[in-house]
């Protein structure tokens, strides 16, 4: 799940799986500097990545 948030830099939350539904344990966010993106600008980082 990506959004465009944060003044548009974004961020990817992931939330896993046990095969038959979605759970929020051991969910994780991910902003665009974990990943090495930069922040200049509006990277809009979770909305790209959802697409």
């Amino acid at each position: 799940m990506g959004s465009y948030e944060n003044g548009g830099d974004g961020t990817v939350t992931y939330l896993p799986s046990s095969g038959t539904k979605i759970t929020t344990t051991g969910s994780r966010a991910t902003r665009p500097a974990d990943a090495g993106v930069s922040t200049t600008g509006t990277p809009a980082f979770g909305a790209n990545f959802a697409d």
